[in-house]
């Protein structure tokens, strides 16, 4: 009895402890239960529907009446936004007039090829593609169908839901006719508005002539948030060192200029509460200017709410300024949960406020004795103190973000980023120095003197910026997928548009295929490639030097290439996953066009069982392998215009059990086999994007 009531008063012990590190967080942060109700609102399904849930016991149990009653406001006002927009496409789409429906409404964003309309307040908004030139804030209206968003081939590329979902859209729609009604002042207009200006400001560190110049594509990006002018090159170098965050503008850029502003004002000796209101209003103008990304305005509100509660003499609250500037977000856009942005400024936030807490409470590492006053100190021992107050939070706020933000990309990106904390510590000194003299180059830049000192000081950082992203991001094992890697017997087949395809036999892999288009290979191969697993050891039909060449090399450093002119003699290769004989086409016929140029592929795995990749190839070239060679368990055959394979003899010895055909044989009549139990697929873009062979699912003899 008495071991009984030992246990239930621990028990109740517990408890007690955590409702009262409970509610004094509450205390401390009074928005973060409406918080909370408003995430589950938008969430929508089990999970979501808990944390309403828990946000209002917590609120009753509690006893906070007005955060309960603020939660239950919050959530009900999310809610009914969601339902009015979700109401309004139902009736939009019952207004079809066949296969065609017209709507009227505002330009948020637009591109060359597409832009996002926004048909009013609780209205809805839809990606209308047309090819026409529109700007932020123009009125038009539109008679368009709608279109079925496409599924991503491999997991891990492009999804166009997703891409919807984060944007707010209900739908894609293409355009038969577009309709200028007017201009609107709004958001939209301020957006463009900024855009001009933002251009022209890139003009400044960007001169004509000079486009081609990394040092100013990243200075354009760091300083301005302009990544349209930076190279997909410059863009994969900070993407594989996991430093690609510095080209978004976020809290980093905003207290970057805050901290300008700052020292100014108490250079020209203004009052501390007008330099508050001054830094608010700088830092809301540079926000504006760079495009008010979702970072940026999480940065500003929070900001916003900080200096707002110094020149109230209100207490200061980080977690609650970092609740409010998350519900301020959620309730103007609630579809911004679902970005990456989003989830990525606010998680790795709240670890940077851990990070603080803990580091400062932290013992010192080194430098005077801790527990001596500091007004004995002398100038060294303060010098000391200084640094390893600053080096101690350098590392231990970093070493939290990056923490957190490692499930976070896993799961966002597929990608995990194993030296980025590295990358991001050594950045600590130089970002803020570049980005200030990038600012000082704009500012100034028309001085004759100071202006040419600042641009060769903020050109020479921002080369040492990428010197130093450049080492981390070509270190060995920096950037690596998050899916396990494909297995080595495995194969995959990716259809391509107009009916190209490529192919991934075993892993490492042996890549071909008719794709040496740069634009395919860098947003279509090497992404499904590196999602799925695949790493490639060989590829034919590609020099090294070309574009398309470069993007694997940068990808896979030990990739080898064979062009298809190189290749006289057949070729064998090992690797772990068999025996590979590559069969080149006759030197006659591939003289004639390049459709005969591809060679055929005989994959002896190591279970004995045999593949063979025939693709685009002749039927000429496949008569000079040696009919032992020919017999196959699966065959992936492609079809030649000149000389397609349909010779009955070669099919039979051949023999295979399952038939694999590709997207160019999608307007050609596919080849008839003898045997009645040879399993056919027909591959296409549209109905079968992609093809995953795994071991179990070929056939044996």
């Amino acid at each position: 009895m008495q071991e009984s009531s030992q246990s239930t008063e621990r028990r109740t012990t517990a408890m007690e402890a955590i409702l009262h590190m409970t509610r004094a967080f509450v205390i401390h942060t009074p928005l973060f239960l409406p918080l909370l109700v408003v995430v589950g609102v938008i969430l929508d399904c089990r999970t979501g529907w808990g944390c309403v849930i828990a946000g209002i016991v917590l609120g009753g149990v509690l006893r906070f009446p007005r955060i309960l009653i603020c939660s239950i406001l919050c959530g009900a006002l999310v809610w009914t936004c969601q339902d009015c927009r979700a109401r309004n496409f139902q009736r939009l789409l019952e207004k079809m007039e066949g296969e065609s429906v017209t709507m009227q409404g505002t330009v948020v964003t637009s591109s060359s090829r597409n832009f996002i309309l926004e048909t009013g307040w609780l209205g809805i908004r839809a990606e209308i593609r047309s090819d026409g030139v529109w700007q932020p804030g123009d009125k038009v209206r539109v008679v368009a169908s709608p279109v079925k968003a496409p599924a991503p081939a491999v997991r891990g590329m492009y999804s166009a839901e997703n891409h919807l979902r984060g944007q707010g859209i209900f739908g894609i729609f293409n355009a038969f006719h577009t309709e200028k009604m007017g201009s609107s002042l709004g958001i939209g207009s301020l957006r463009n508005l900024a855009t001009q200006c933002r251009e022209k400001l890139t003009r400044c560190i960007m001169p004509p002539g000079t486009e081609n110049d990394a040092r100013r594509q990243v200075l354009c990006a760091l300083v301005l948030g302009e990544k349209s002018e930076a190279a997909p090159e410059t863009m994969e170098i900070f993407r594989r060192s996991g430093c690609l965050h510095a080209f978004a503008v976020s809290g980093l850029h905003v207290g970057i200029v805050a901290w300008l502003v700052n020292l100014l004002l108490r250079l020209l000796r203004v009052h501390p509460r007008t330099g508050r209101i001054v830094i608010l209003a700088a830092t809301g103008v540079y926000v504006i200017l760079t495009g008010m990304a979702v970072p940026a305005l999480r940065a500003y509100t929070m900001l916003l709410t900080l200096l707002g509660a110094l020149i109230l003499r209100r207490r200061v609250s980080l977690s609650n300024a970092w609740s409010c500037a998350a519900l301020i977000v959620l309730l103007v856009q609630p579809w911004q949960l679902y970005q990456a942005g989003f989830q990525l400024s606010f998680a790795v936030y709240g670890a940077i406020c851990l990070g603080v807490r803990y580091g400062m409470n932290d013992k010192p590492w080194f430098g005077p004795n801790a527990y001596l006053p500091v007004r004995l100190h002398n100038t060294w021992e303060r010098s000391q103190t200084t640094l390893e107050l600053a080096l101690r939070g350098a590392v231990v706020v970093s070493l939290c973000a990056w923490l957190v933000s490692l499930p976070l990309t896993a799961s966002l990106f597929h990608v995990v980023n194993t030296c980025s904390y590295l990358t991001n510590l050594a950045l600590v000194p130089i970002l803020p120095v570049v980005m200030a003299l990038g600012l000082l180059w704009i500012l100034l830049g028309w001085v004759p003197l100071v202006g040419s000192i600042l641009g060769n000081a903020a050109l020479l950082g921002s080369s040492l910026l990428l010197s130093v992203v450049g080492f981390f991001g070509g270190l060995p094992g920096t950037y690596l997928s998050a899916h396990p890697p494909a297995k080595a017997d495995e194969v995959m087949v990716l259809c391509l548009p107009y009916n190209r395809s490529i192919c991934a036999l075993g892993n490492p892999c042996i890549l071909i295929g008719d794709v040496a288009n740069e634009q395919d290979v860098r947003f279509s191969v090497q992404p499904a490639l590196f999602h799925a697993g695949f790493s490639p050891a060989w590829t034919f039909g590609v020099e090294r030097t070309s574009p398309a060449g470069q993007i694997y090399t940068g990808s896979w450093p030990k990739m080898q290439f064979c062009p298809s002119k190189q290749l006289s003699a057949p070729l064998n290769l090992r690797t772990s996953a068999g025996t590979f004989s590559i069969y080149p086409a006759e030197h006659l016929q591939s003289q004639r066009s390049a459709e005969n140029r591809q060679p055929v592929i005989v994959w002896e795995r190591t279970d004995g069982l045999r593949v063979l990749y025939a693709g685009n190839a002749a039927q000429s070239t496949l008569e000079t392998i040696p009919p032992a060679k020919l017999r196959a368990h699966t065959v992936i055959l492609g079809y030649n215009r000149r000389d397609p394979i349909n010779d009955p003899y070669l099919l039979h010895e051949i023999n295979p059990q399952r038939v694999i055909l590709l997207p160019s044989f999608k307007n050609a009549k596919p080849p008839v086999f003898n045997s009645s139990t040879v399993r056919i697929e027909q591959l296409s873009q549209k109905q079968k994007p992609v093809l995953r062979i795994v071991p179990s699912s070929l056939p044996h003899q």
